[in-house]
């Protein structure tokens, strides 16, 4: 219905679905965030994906929002 998956070209897919990137930021581990200000992901290609999904599996019970 939306057209193919899209795999990036700079990170690599997580090995049981090379689709999907692991984004994780473990409590101990300090400085930025991956991808911390706001962006559209891939947006600089000449033909860039429509959407994007992050899903949130495990999330702090403070300061874990994606706002």
């Amino acid at each position: 219905m939306f057209g193919p998956l899209a795999r990036s070209t700079y990170i690599e897919g997580m090995a049981d679905d090379p689709y999907a990137i692991k984004v994780i930021k473990e409590a101990h581990e300090t400085g930025g965030v991956f991808g911390g200000d706001w962006h559209s992901d891939l947006s600089f290609l000449e033909q860039p994906p429509a959407g994007s999904l992050l899903n949130a599996v495990q999330v702090p019970p403070y300061g874990g929002d994606t706002l």
